[in-house]
């Protein structure tokens, strides 16, 4: 059994090597082969990483010129795909996977008939700031989901046999806005089985999180959601279903022992919603009026 490991990376070492190391380690009878795209990181980070890994049997390394995140991840899966892997797996290099994540996914595709599979994540940051708290909460809350995913769901799969992610149509390099969801929502409507793992498999590290970074990096994010949305075959209401208030994760019972616990967190989060919401609308009307014009 082989299973191909994607990511992609910006002068991000040492979290870099704690993704792929990770990946090497896992606790499973497979062949695992661990696919790197660097986006043009400057050529110390660069330097380091061949340093540690340019001779590895099993480490694919891609460096290539600056240009954006999604033509490096998607460099990345062209490289999975080459590779012909049973199984392949997506990661950002922030993230750090449990021992027992891949034969966990494993187990639970065979077993559920499921061409991918959804790892629930646990956010962490060594920062304390009331922006990066609010944050690792919020990651908590879209965590306490059931097994099923419903049709609201946001959650992007990133296990996948090799057969789905190719009949999901995979990754669009052009989409830089909810690109990760999308290919478990066209395989979804195609009729593919998509499951949550149980258990926390993936370590998330939300670094350090400002109100400012947050709602600049959501902004540019919002900017770009247009070309995704002409992209896809999604009708507004799809859209409206998966947007903040109406997702059912957030009424899990779990989730209202957590606000009842943590209030001034849930209350940060709650304005961090209502903030992007404005933000989203505000791009929207923006794009709307832009196009109304060059018409």
């Amino acid at each position: 059994m082989r299973i191909a490991v994607a990511m992609s990376t910006f002068n991000d070492v040492d979290r870099t090597c704690r993704a792929i190391d990770s990946a090497l380690q896992q606790d499973i009878d497979a062949t695992i082969e661990v696919v790197v795209a660097d986006d043009g990181s400057e050529q110390d980070a660069v330097d380091a990483l061949v340093a540690a890994y340019g001779e590895h049997p099993h480490v694919h390394l891609l460096l290539l010129p600056h240009r954006e995140r999604g033509w490096a991840r998607h460099s990345a899966m062209e490289k999975v795909l080459a590779l012909e892997p049973d199984y392949l797996l997506f990661i950002d290099a922030d993230m750090v996977l449990d021992l027992s994540a891949l034969s966990v996914c494993v187990d639970t595709a065979n077993r559920e008939s499921a061409g991918a599979v959804v790892l629930r994540e646990r956010p962490f940051s060594s920062s304390t700031n009331y922006a990066t708290r609010v944050k690792v909460f919020e990651r908590m809350v879209i965590n306490n989901a059931g097994a099923q995913m419903g049709s609201d769901a946001i959650d992007a799969a990133r296990f996948w046999t090799l057969q789905a992610y190719e009949e999901s149509g995979g990754l669009d390099p052009h989409e830089i806005s909810f690109e990760e969801i999308q290919p478990t929502i066209r395989y979804r409507r195609r009729g593919g089985r998509v499951v949550r793992a149980e258990g926390l498999l993936l370590s998330h590290d939300e670094k350090h999180v400002t109100w400012e970074n947050l709602f600049g990096k959501k902004s540019e994010y919002f900017a770009a959601m247009h070309t995704t949305a002409s992209r896809e075959e999604q009708g507004v209401l799809d859209m409206v279903r998966r947007w903040y208030p109406f997702r059912r994760v957030y009424y899990e019972r779990a989730n209202l022992r957590a606000y009842r616990d943590n209030p001034s967190l849930a209350a940060g989060m709650v304005a961090m919603y209502g903030g992007l919401t404005a933000l989203a609308v505000s791009n929207l009307l923006r794009e709307q009026l832009r196009e109304r014009r060059a018409g």
